[in-house]
């Protein structure tokens, strides 16, 4: 939420940031921080806090998202479920993060939400595309064995 902050309050009264869903366990110490944080930035009707959820509930909200904020850098993404999760989902990710190579090159950066006034959201269903594009030619097992098998060859 922190590298985000300058920028929710501007998402939510442009009404570009409807919902803001908040998964996960609940951390006493983050929650804390969270919780102040979000409170100084949005008003409360529009963070929805859903704790702990079953995968099959995730994947309904992740079907439901217009986008996805997302603060890992692109050197954690390999590793990353979430990052996986949003991509296979097709949610369109919004990130400080850009780079040329994919998959940060589908990201949208936060102040494209904000300046953008036409083209937006097809800007984002393009960009969600080629994620899912991209997560179907990476995360396929049969792909990925062919590739090391490739790999082994050479």
């Amino acid at each position: 939420i922190k590298m985000f902050q300058e920028f929710l309050p501007i998402l939510a009264q442009k009404n570009i940031l409807k919902t803001l869903h908040v998964v996960g366990p609940r951390d006493e110490r983050w929650s804390k921080e969270e919780e102040s944080l979000l409170a100084r930035l949005l008003p409360g009707n529009i963070i929805n806090r859903h704790g702990a959820m079953e995968p099959t509930e995730i994947s309904a909200l992740l079907s439901t998202c217009g986008f996805a904020l997302l603060s890992q850098s692109p050197q954690a993404l390999p590793k990353s479920s979430t990052f996986m999760a949003f991509a296979c989902h097709g949610c369109g990710i919004v990130s400080p993060f850009s780079s040329e190579e994919t998959p940060v090159s589908y990201f949208t950066h936060p102040t494209a939400l904000i300046t953008s006034d036409r083209d937006l959201e097809d800007t984002l269903n393009m960009r969600s595309e080629r994620l899912i594009d991209w997560y179907n030619s990476t995360a396929d097992w049969n792909k990925i064995a062919a590739r090391m098998e490739q790999f082994l060859e050479d």
